[in-house]
């Protein structure tokens, strides 16, 4: 049987970027049936933010949803995370934050998950190989 999967990019740009977003991908974790896949943390150029705006630090992670997960519930889930980890609402577009994420990966995302603007996020296809190669 084929496992339904999510594939979830991860962002921060402001306070403690690399341990935010491993805190994020054990909670995460708790929203899969299977072991996160897991990129490595990658360390890059913040790309149409305003001026002055802090580097970002971006991962990528496969989760297989619960039994009973919509794309409408993960999504709420994934939000609430956001909010969790200090997310505002934004102020200025592509302003500096604890935590975002992208759904990725069109072709083989969850079905019916809505997409968040991810269009031009660059390092995509290695933050895919990155997490392929990582253990679990």
């Amino acid at each position: 049987m084929n496992t339904v999967v999510a594939y979830i990019a991860l962002g921060s740009n402001v306070g403690d970027s690399p341990n935010i977003l491993r805190r994020a991908m054990e909670r995460l974790a708790e929203l899969s049936v299977k072991p996160l896949v897991k990129s490595s943390l990658w360390q890059t150029t913040p790309v149409n933010c305003p001026p002055g705006s802090p580097p970002f630090v971006n991962a990528v992670v496969t989760l297989a949803p619960l039994p009973a997960e919509t794309p409408e519930s993960l999504l709420v889930k994934l939000l609430t995370l956001e909010k969790e980890f200090g997310r505002k609402p934004k102020q200025v577009l592509n302003e500096p934050r604890r935590l975002d994420h992208r759904d990725l990966a069109p072709r083989h995302r969850l079905p019916g998950l809505p997409r968040r603007r991810s269009e031009g996020h660059f390092l995509v296809s290695e933050f895919l190989a990155s997490a392929q190669r990582q253990p679990t």
